[in-house]
């Protein structure tokens, strides 16, 4: 083969009379690797797999002719990366066949920046072009894609918890400048399934939903999610269509007896989640994760006012993208096991460990101010509104302390100088209208003496137009045209972007320097303080494709580095946090309360409470601003959550003036008999459950609900309007019911 020559990706001639992109490629990880040597193999002989590696029960099959893997789990179910039959599809053209039986697709763009997707069976196997091998513990398979000199290795290795299947990123070759690859979807068809099977998808959207294979309607739009949301560093005029993030590295697959969990444990960041529906391109469904190799977009060019696709000129530096498959069967094989197969792995290598919090919290989060344009003599002038300075803050915890209410956990936004859009921080500098530095001295004292759990919010990602500090505007990373990475705020009439007060996104070095910045301020002038609120670094991910070459995957590395650092003397409160962020978390505020309800998707499931219980405390979504506050607090009492509202003590009439003009039914005093009903209502549930995992949580279609919890308490509930029934036990509309541990 041709040796490779070097990248650039896709330029684009902004002046000019004609548009184009192109690229050329830079040096490839896997340029000075050996020649793959070509399996000799014979694709017209019959589908038969045998053995590449033993271990726990398991066994790994390999067809060695036809590129195939067959997993025969524990318990004898056998999971195979071609679906029996599949030749027989009425429904697959020849090319959706192919693709049933790949063990990966790839996408490329070709120099004016067109897409395809080709399938390693048609492309690489068929015409002999691959190389197979076993290795220690399983097998390695070389696809070759000689047309568009493109390479892509991937290997399958069992150990002690199931099978990994990885893509080995750094040994990718690309040796025609023609062509860029995007992407790679690994196992597209692992756990298809057809309509008429019992059994269902996980999806991690939001709080996890489920895609019954007998209930899902066919033939509908694809599930497509982007693991820890989209790539911010790629600008929209438009608001994207309001869904739940996929918060967690996950998805699962459950027919009749036997399910498995996948976990994302190499590459999550730069994970596309997809799954589609039977009756479209084939009579099955079907679930897998595309890695993205590079981005490639369609941009939009003002001057010329025309759409461009434009691909990303480097590629991914992730060495791995790899999926931990965990086998589950009898009572564990369903969203229940996979929730507490994904809790093991958060405690045996994530290193997380049982909570000794106490359980009957009660969360806040309490809003500092934000700046406003009023008249001084005349002139506008911007001045913070102060809507709970630190003296309010001390006299509401005062009184929930009063009565009896606690422990309490409380989070503290826009309490930085400038308020809410705050200049990007290089030291903790309390803001002078809520109470400056002797106030927050003095709120920080209480809270310690009380016992409180404070978490002062910090922001070392976002800068504001007008409010750099000692950042400049350069210190932003770069889109994909090399531009400022703008980000917007959304008109809710038309969904359009308010291109007046862009914000933008601090560059990763920059980040790294103001969160150890932060560090040393805390140690410094508030040794009291113990506890901060990392929201924004915890769900927050982004490229840069300026000069410093940043993708997703390395982004989240440097982010896990900075919240290693943080949480090795300070508590870390998140705002639902991404799974990258878990480990180091104190306080969970948020969970999210459902799933999108996208039309594939027939349920939505606790997958994300059920996983975090008993690992770290989780608050529910602000009742106070929840369109239905008392469906939310029976959700609390169903899942053991402790109950959660944002608070402000003052101005509720001046907060449509600032940027917090979303802010709405938060004044302490409308909502402090809610707040204390809610703390007695809930208080027996959480202390019965105590800090125990949840074995089992199902609610029937009438509202009903069972949840049991590992220590023996088991809560009833009804989340309908009409009297309802779970397992013999009769219930009032809208009512929940405790039963103790014996």
């Amino acid at each position: 083969m041709k040796k490779r020559a070097a990248v650039s990706v896709l330029a684009v001639i902004l002046s000019g009379l004609l548009l184009c992109s192109f690229f050329a490629f830079a040096e490839a990880p896997g340029q000075n690797l050996p020649e793959v040597e070509y399996y000799s193999g014979n694709s017209k002989a019959p589908r038969t797999y045998e053995t590449a590696a033993e271990r726990n029960g398991m066994v790994l099959g390999v067809d060695f002719n036809h590129a195939a893997i067959a997993l025969t789990d524990r318990e004898g179910h056998i999971w195979t990366s071609t679906p029996d039959r599949y030749e027989e599809d009425e429904i697959a053209n020849g090319g959706a066949k192919m693709a049933m039986a790949s063990l990966i697709q790839i996408t490329y763009s070709d120099r004016v920046g067109n897409p395809k997707t080709v399938n390693g069976y048609s492309d690489s196997v068929r015409p002999g072009h691959y190389g197979c091998r076993k290795i220690d513990g399983g097998v390695r398979f070389d696809f070759v894609f000689e047309r568009v000199g493109i390479t892509v290795p991937v290997q399958f290795v069992l150990n002690d918890q199931g099978m990994e299947a990885s893509v080995l990123a750094d040994e990718i070759r690309e040796e025609n400048e023609d062509y860029a690859l995007t992407g790679v979807t690994l196992m597209p068809y692992f756990g298809s399934a057809l309509p008429k099977e019992d059994g269902y998808f996980l999806l991690p959207d939001g709080s996890g939903a489920l895609v019954e294979f007998q209930k899902a309607p066919l033939d509908c739009a694809p599930y497509e999610q982007q693991i820890y949301g989209r790539e911010l560093s790629v600008s929209r005029r438009k608001a994207d269509a309001r869904t739940q993030q996929a918060l967690l590295p996950v998805f699962g697959v459950k027919k009749e007896n036997s399910a498995f969990l996948a976990v994302m444990t190499e590459g999550a960041a730069e994970a596309v989640l997809q799954a589609e529906s039977a009756g479209g391109r084939t009579e099955r469904f079907s679930l897998a994760p595309r890695f993205v190799y590079r981005i490639s977009d369609l941009i939009l060019v003002e001057k010329k006012n025309q759409t461009v696709r434009m691909t990303q000129e480097w590629h991914s530096t992730v060495k791995k993208y790899t999926v931990s498959y965990r086998f589950l069967s009898g009572e564990q094989a369903d969203y229940n096991g996979m929730a507490a197969a994904y809790r093991a792995y958060l405690q045996n290598e994530k290193g997380m460990k049982q909570t000794d919090a106490p359980a009957d919290q009660l969360f806040l989060t309490m809003i500092g101010g934000a700046k406003a344009t009023v008249n001084v003599l005349g002139f506008p002038v911007d001045r913070v509104q102060c809507l709970t300075g630190f003296e309010d803050a001390r006299n509401i915890l005062a009184d929930l302390t009063e009565q009896g209410v606690g422990p309490v956990s409380a989070a503290y936004t826009a309490w930085q100088h400038g308020g809410a859009e705050c200049a990007m921080p290089d030291r903790i500098r309390p803001d002078g209208s809520l109470g400056g530095k002797a106030g927050f001295s003095e709120l920080i004292g209480f809270c310690s003496e009380k016992q409180i759990a404070l978490y002062p919010e910090v922001d070392p990602v976002w800068i504001y137009r007008g409010r750099i500090g000692r950042m400049g505007q350069n210190s932003g990373v770069k889109n994909i045209q090399r531009g400022p990475a703008e980000q917007y705020h959304y008109r809710l009439s038309d969904g359009g972007a308010n291109l007046t007060m862009p914000r933008y996104l601090l560059n990763h070095q920059a980040v790294s320097e103001t969160c150890h910045a932060l560090s040393d301020s805390r140690k410094k002038d508030f040794s009291g303080l113990n506890g901060l609120g990392a929201t924004v670094l915890g769900h927050t991910l982004y490229s840069d494709f300026g000069r410093r070459r940043v993708c997703r995957g390395e982004a989240e590395r440097m982010f896990c580095e900075n919240l290693r650092d943080m949480s090795q003397d300070t508590r870390l409160m998140f705002s639902a946090p991404c799974g990258y962020a878990l480990p180091y978390a104190s306080a969970v505020t948020d969970a999210p309360e459902s799933a999108s309800a996208f039309t594939i998707e027939t349920a939505s499931v606790p997958f994300y409470q059920m996983a975090l219980r008993g690992l770290v405390p989780v608050s529910s979504e602000e009742i106070n601003r929840s369109a239905d506050p008392e469906l939310l607090l029976l959700r609390c009492a169903q899942l053991g959550m402790t109950p959660h509202f944002s608070l402000l003590a003052r101005n509720e009439d001046k907060v449509y003036k600032t940027c917090l003009s979303d802010v709405t039914s938060g004044l302490y005093t409308d909502w402090r008999g809610n707040l204390l009903e809610a703390a007695a209502r809930l208080k027996p549930v959480l202390e019965a459950a105590g800090n125990s995992p949840i074995r089992s949580c199902r609610t029937e279609p009438s509202g009903a609900g069972k949840t049991e919890f590992e220590n023996g308490a088991v809560v009833y509930v009804n989340l309908s309007d009409q009297p309802a029934e779970i397992d013999g036990k009769k219930l009032e509309p809208r009512s929940f019911c405790l039963e103790k541990a014996a």
